[in-house]
């Protein structure tokens, strides 16, 4: 904006000659502030950041008050893929008008409990959108914060890749506990993270797929690296094919196990 704006600016995605990030409010942001639309993206050309789209999502009622974008954003010329945490996928056009809407993991009622599988991680790759849903959980203020989703939401827990108009490719479902993920020209990592329904200690670490191969999600898939312990959301992608992992310990029946540290995989 022309002068500093109280509001954060998060989770840059630079693509040719746009930049696209997430706007949020701070803790002190007022209410009204016109030159800052928040919560909500801002894309900006570049190398002048002349304003090229703002694009403020309604809140999905009666669940959410408010619609947050985290590491699910991305720009090309086909236009700006967006991921909300309540479980909407967009694809819009450059001028702002939708293209795709999709319900990816919103919530659905598990009787009388609204259940969630967020949108995160994602982005752009070639003609396709990459992203991944999240465990199941509940919609905040929906129910008391110590009640545990009584089922699994049908959509959760999963990397999905669809073409531009919206359409399902593929689809992967696995074991771990998928802890966000990292494109790297064809290479895709999804990572292990911390298991919530179960005790196993052999799900930690990065899934690698070949966004190049055909057939199914798991045809796709390369190989598996394990880690002693869950990992971190965002992993690290070198050209020659290592894979950096931040891993960080966990807690199990009142006990803490593993350790943080980085770990490099080929």
């Amino acid at each position: 904006p022309p002068e500093p704006a109280n509001a954060l600016f998060m989770h840059p995605r630079v693509r040719g000659d746009r930049v696209v990030f997430t706007v949020t409010k701070s803790s002190t942001t007022p209410e009204h502030q016109p030159e800052v639309q928040a919560p909500g993206i801002q894309v900006l050309s570049l190398p002048d950041l002349t304003p090229v789209l703002s694009w403020l999502p309604s809140p999905l009622e009666p669940w959410f008050t408010e619609a947050y974008v985290w590491e699910a954003l991305d720009v090309s010329d086909e236009g700006v893929f967006v991921g909300l945490t309540d479980g909407r996928v967009r694809l819009l056009d450059l001028d702002g008008q939708p293209r795709v809407a999709l319900d990816a993991g919103t919530p659905v009622m598990a009787g009388e409990v609204p259940i969630l599988a967020a949108v995160g991680h994602g982005g752009l790759h070639g003609d396709t959108m990459v992203y991944m849903t999240s465990g199941t959980t509940i919609p905040w203020g929906a129910a008391s914060p110590e009640l545990r989703p009584p089922s699994a939401h049908p959509a959760a827990n999963a990397l999905w890749v669809r073409d531009l108009q919206g359409e399902l490719l593929w689809t992967w479902t696995g074991d771990p506990a998928v802890e966000g993920l990292t494109l790297a020209g064809d290479t895709l990592v999804v990572g292990g993270g911390p298991r919530r329904t179960d005790t196993r200690r052999d799900l930690f670490g990065a899934w690698v797929f070949d966004l190049s191969a055909e057939g199914s999600g798991q045809d796709r898939l390369q190989a598996v690296c394990s880690t002693a312990a869950p990992v971190f959301f965002r992993q690290s992608v070198a050209p020659d094919g290592r894979i950096a992992l931040v891993e960080f310990p966990w807690a199990e029946q009142e006990q803490v196990f593993g350790s943080y540290r980085v770990t490099v995989v080929r």
